[in-house]
């Protein structure tokens, strides 16, 4: 095993897919995605370049009220906005839309490598489900908290495939739980969730098992040191005011691991991407400053599906005196 030490900024080599030591499969990680995307043909490549026109058009606009006076349509992305736009999505959203076999409304620009298609967003958890699972068999954690949990879609994905975990949850809003808790007292899963899993599940009630409980990233109640992999998925997203703060909670609850899917810099520091985080106020943190946390990068790709103007980066990092590392040859960031 790997012991980490602390240590100052680091450089990170990002790697493909194939590179990691995970063994996800991209034919595999495409079919995942591919029920929540639209044909690759002439008449949606139009579709895509026009939605991709329409997008910039938004982002300088934006841009310009932010930075050149007048009112921005994006509100200031204060704790309070987070909260109420998130209430609202998790009430509005439940679980109907993460259906395989239902025509979506929301497609949007997406690409990976040379693809350019159209996508909804409901699907991109299905697709991250494979990645999060993986890391889950490499590392064998027997507790695991996500921070920032939203619905818990994640999580009762994770907890029907491994049953023998402690899977737990912080959301900022009352709703996600809320929502959540409305699921596990039906007492089963709805047939569009268990078609949803893109593994089979080896135990389809175990999701009844998962706390998740309303709280905040600025204050995670949990002991130090007590929680074996802590992950966020497009969470710190929304947290560039507490970004420091949030960071160093993940970074004292957990004991071995974190592993966080989120927007940083190394994938978003060039144009649009760039300008579009600055408009949204979005994380700006970057996978090489981790190290500061005590937190050192051990797996980091951005091979997979992306949204066109909103990149997310995989980074899967060790703690710093832990000896809960892959192994020297497994290591994919230096």
């Amino acid at each position: 095993m790997i012991r980490f030490k602390a240590g100052k900024t680091e450089a990170v080599r990002k790697s493909s897919l194939e590179d990691t030591p995970l063994g996800v499969d991209r034919e595999a990680l495409w079919k995942a995605f591919e029920p929540f995307a639209l044909p690759e043909n002439a008449e949606n490549a139009v579709v895509w370049r026009d939605g991709v026109k329409r997008q910039r058009k938004r982002i300088a606009k934006n841009l310009r009220r932010k930075y050149f006076g007048g009112k921005p349509k994006v509100a200031a992305r204060t704790t309070q906005v987070i909260t109420d736009s998130y209430a609202a999505k998790w009430n509005e959203i439940g679980y109907a839309n993460y259906d395989i076999a239902k025509k979506q409304g929301n497609y949007a620009p997406w690409l990976w490598g040379d693809r350019r298609f159209l996508a909804s967003t409901y699907g991109s958890a299905r697709f991250r489900h494979l990645l999060l699972a993986a890391v889950i068999e490499r590392l064998q954690p027997k507790t695991v908290l996500e921070v920032g949990c939203g619905n818990g879609i994640n999580l009762l994905l994770l907890a029907n495939r491994f049953p023998h975990i402690s899977f737990a949850g912080v959301e900022l809003t009352d709703a996600g739980p809320g929502v959540f808790d409305a699921l596990r007292s039906a007492g089963a899963l709805p047939a569009n969730l268990v078609d949803y899993a893109p593994l089979p599940a080896r135990d389809p009630t175990a999701f009844q098992q998962v706390s998740i409980r309303q709280g905040t990233a600025e204050r995670l109640e949990f002991a130090d040191g007590s929680v074996d992999l802590v992950m966020s998925i497009l969470a710190l997203e929304q947290m560039e005011r507490i970004r420091r703060t949030a960071l160093q909670e993940m970074a004292r609850v957990c004991s071995r691991w974190t592993l966080m899917i989120e927007p940083f810099r190394e994938v978003n520091g060039y144009l649009w991407p760039r300008f579009n985080i600055l408009r949204q106020d979005y994380f700006q943190g970057r996978v090489r400053d981790l190290p500061r946390f005590g937190l050192h990068p051990m797996i980091v790709t951005d091979d997979f599906p992306q949204e066109i103007h909103l990149r997310a980066c995989m980074a899967l990092c060790g703690k710093a005196g832990s000896d809960g590392a892959l192994e020297p040859a497994a290591l994919a960031a230096e």
